[in-house]
Order: structure tokens, then sequence, then C-alpha cells
């Protein structure tokens, strides 16, 4: 049953609350992680970067794509980060014609992935066959670099490939990519400090 129309941002806000309490961290054997650790698993793993000069890339579709531009242009000024956003629409649909969509991500990160270097991948289902396989290719590449954000179902592939995977427990793609955005949030501000 709708609630009523008053009630519906209380409802709301308390949904998004809820989803971002019980937001669950793991680690790449899907062993359980407290925020605090999160969230500094990450950050030293920037701040190794930034040191050794490498780069971290950031990927995703639709809204998650915007989150992925947003967080690699705060990484590279405020991080003092060489940040990247894989989302140029020439080198996207040069690679998804030349090669198809599914791969388009991977066949770029082929290209400019190094060993040492981080992804970001974004993806509110977790199963995008573009961001999965993207980030499989990061995870042979440099496996305690890779880093996941997901939703909707709590069993998800891509949920499964990252040194620290964050999963949102909503199927609402506003609260889900609200709730990425906070934690980047927080990831960038933390740096910053740093």
């Amino acid at each position: 049953m709708k609630p009523p129309e008053s009630s519906y941002p209380l409802e709301y806000r308390r949904r998004y609350f809820q989803s971002i309490q019980e937001t669950e961290f793991t680690d790449l054997t899907g062993k359980r992680l407290d925020e605090p650790d999160w969230l500094s698993s990450i950050v030293d793993s920037l701040i190794a970067i930034r040191s050794s000069k490498k780069s971290v890339y950031f990927i995703g579709n639709g809204a998650s794509a915007s989150i992925a531009s947003h967080y690699a242009s705060d990484m590279t000024k405020n991080g003092n980060l060489k940040a990247h956003s894989l989302h140029d629409g020439a080198l996207m649909t040069c690679f998804a014609n030349d090669y198809s969509y599914a791969t388009a991500f991977e066949q770029i990160l082929t290209r400019y992935f190094e060993n040492g270097d981080a992804l970001f991948a974004i993806s509110s289902s977790g199963k995008s066959e573009n961001i999965v396989r993207a980030t499989e290719l990061a995870k042979q590449r440099s496996p305690e670099n890779v880093f996941t954000l997901t939703g909707f179902e709590m069993v998800n592939p891509l949920r499964t490939l990252g040194a620290c995977n964050l999963w949102v427990p909503s199927l609402n793609y506003g609260t889900v990519e609200s709730a990425h955005s906070y934690y980047l949030h927080m990831v960038v501000d933390r740096l910053c400090e740093n």
C-alpha cells in the first residue's frame, strides 16, 4: 500500500538511512569488514598509490558513470591523485563499436591499467557484464587495489571481486546511488586529511 503523500518524505528518508546503516563491507574472501577497517584499507591503498604515482580508474554505467566521473574529479583535485573516469564518449563508443559494449571497459583497461593501479567499479546491480569483465582484468593485475560498490541483491558477481567491497541493501536505484556517493565522499574526505 502506498503511504500518504505527507509521510512519503519521512518514509523515504527512513529507508535511505536504514540502508546506510545496514551497508555491508567485505574483503576478497567474503569476510565481513567493519566500516572503519573498510575505510582505512581503501585510504591506505590510495595514499600508497599517490606516493608511487600510480593511477586510479573509475567505471560505471548510467548514473554510476556520473558518480565515477564525480569522484575521479574529486580524487584528482582534492586527493592529489592521477584519477580517471573511463567515460569519454569517443573512446567508449570506439571500443564498444569495434569490440562490444560488454568488453569495452575491459579493452580500454587492457591498454591503460598497470600493476599497482586501482579500480573503483560501481554498479547498482553488481551484474553489469562490462563492469564485471573490466574488474576481473584489474583483479589479475592489481588484486589489492580493486574496490567495488554494489546494491540490490546480496549475491552478485561484482561483490566477490574486490579487495574491499561495499554492498547497499536496497532495491531502489536512488538509495543505492546516493549511498555510493555518501561512502565515496567519505573516502575522499578522509584521504584529504592524510
